[in-house]
């Protein structure tokens, strides 16, 4: 039932509107409020060539590759040089000798 704008009742919708309170439209359901925000994926940093290249064992351990010099080889290197690596991984998982570029 809709009251008029004067109305002098007990009701609480006309009791506020006489003391000119009201409810905000931001308070009000509607279609855009009551969607789901997307999730913003930020994306990765350019550092990740800095990641090293490796397989993790059975327990759980990580294994790195190690390089000529002795030191581990990352993914930036990797990309570089993939399958020249990937030829020298494969040898030696085959337990063949490894053969050196002159």
């Amino acid at each position: 039932m809709i009251h008029e704008p004067d109305c002098d009742c007990k009701n609480f919708a006309c009791e506020l509107r006489r003391k000119n309170v009201s409810v905000a439209a931001s308070a009000t359901p509607n279609r855009v409020s009551n969607r789901k925000q997307p999730v913003v994926k930020h994306p990765d940093p350019p550092s990740w060539e800095a990641g090293r290249i490796g397989h993790h064992n059975k327990n759980g351990t990580f294994v790195p590759v190690i390089t000529e010099r002795g030191t581990h080889l990352r993914v930036k290197e990797y990309g570089e040089r993939r399958s020249e690596i990937d030829a020298i991984l494969k040898r030696k998982r085959q337990g063949l000798p490894v053969v050196e570029k002159p």
